[in-house]
């Protein structure tokens, strides 16, 4: 008890000399079991698995995308277009009306108990509860409007109170990583300096890239490519099931472009509550002005493909699903043709570059008016 105060503290509750008893409460947490739903008596909302938003997401034209270079997106103090939301998740906060009522109350957050690294977050004010900003463009529209409140790291930072709703209603916001390590994200509310009360979330922040795997299938000799592809990278991440997606690039993309599409394929599985695994198959296309060599390129690689396809089956019997993208197409159409027999689960052709007449030589033209000849469609067959 202070003689200034009159007010006791033990075990974070609160009494006065009148005995009016006031329980100091706060809670903190965030969707560990990725339900959309965010419960402070449930064990696996006190416990999250997220990344490091260290790309760079801009606007292009009429258009959002990654860039090369730049600032990274968790190094500035704005979310810098829509697209830059899927690398930010919800964290809620709730304080009891009796204490957010109390003179002399401030709130502080920190990371405590470090298992890894020197994790940070950048905390933004969230529009509402939901993930309406993922799922609605008005309300994304709106939230980008908002900016980071505090960096969030080992030591103690001030959350400004104004952002703390009272009418024991939840604060909601959103946040970034900024750099990895796993530990216990904390809020701490203080009486007129003293800390009374806290409570904690722990999280567990990562490189994206940990989150997918990489194979890669280089040049030998020539246009001819290896019929092995290599893993590269270190995958940490452990999901909940054995499902796998691949996804197959296409053509005219620079190596740091095959990594930022695998990732982002992961990331918009993740906000589908996909729970399995995430795999990129890289081959070696060429850039704009080899168009014909890429695709030798791109029937060269099938072989690597098909041997990365039967290893995966291997390890995750009839689990693998297949995205391929342009290009791509020409890769996995190839590599299908040469198994023996059916191991891939589902094969999701997106905008494929190689003709109906691969598949099925009685297909009729889609456009008129050309002369080439229909080669694809007569090729097996000599003519």
């Amino acid at each position: 008890m202070t003689e200034e105060t009159g007010i006791w503290v033990l075990y974070g509750y609160f009494f006065s000399r009148a005995d009016a008893w006031f329980v100091i409460r706060v809670d903190i947490g965030m969707d560990g079991d990725r339900d959309d739903a965010i419960h402070f008596d449930d064990p696996d909302d006190a416990k999250y698995l997220f990344w490091v938003n260290d790309d760079v997401d801009v606007i292009s034209g009429s258009e959002e995308d990654d860039a090369q270079s730049g600032t990274a997106n968790c190094n500035d103090s704005a979310i810098t277009c829509k697209r830059d939301l899927e690398d930010f998740t919800r964290l809620h906060i709730e304080v009891d009306d009796n204490t957010a009522n109390l003179s002399g109350i401030t709130y502080w957050m920190k990371f405590e108990n470090p298992v890894s690294g020197s994790p940070s977050v950048n905390i933004f004010e969230a529009i509402n509860e939901d993930l309406d900003y993922l799922q609605d463009d008005s309300t994304a529209g709106q939230q980008i409007q908002k900016t980071k409140i505090i960096t969030v790291g080992s030591s103690e930072v001030q959350l400004p109170s104004q952002y703390i709703k009272t009418g024991n209603q939840v604060s909601p916001f959103i946040l970034e990583g900024k750099t990895a390590g796993k530990a216990d994200l904390t809020i701490i509310v203080k009486k007129d300096g003293n800390e009374v009360c806290k409570k904690a979330v722990q999280l567990d922040l990562r490189a994206i890239s940990e989150f997918r795997q990489k194979f890669v299938a280089s040049i030998t000799t020539d246009d001819n490519v290896s019929t092995t592809a290599s893993q590269v990278g270190t995958y940490t991440y452990t999901p909940e099931t054995d499902e796998y997606v691949l996804y197959v690039h296409g053509w005219n993309m620079e190596d740091w472009e095959k990594d930022r599409w695998a990732e982002t394929v992961f990331k918009r599985l993740w906000w589908q509550r996909y729970k399995g695994h995430v795999g990129g198959f890289q081959w070696p296309t060429l850039g704009t002005l080899y168009y014909d060599r890429s695709e030798l390129r791109a029937w060269n690689s099938a072989q690597a493909l098909n041997n990365l396809i039967t290893s995966l089956n291997s390890s995750y019997p009839g689990e693998v699903r297949v995205i391929a993208h342009s290009m791509g197409n020409v890769v996995m159409g190839e590599a299908l043709r040469l198994f023996s027999s059916s191991v891939v689960h589902t094969y999701l052709a997106a905008q494929a570059a190689i003709p109906a007449h691969c598949y099925d030589n009685t297909i009729a033209n889609y456009w008129g008016n050309f002369t080439t000849p229909n080669v694809y469609g007569h090729y097996t067959s000599g003519q």
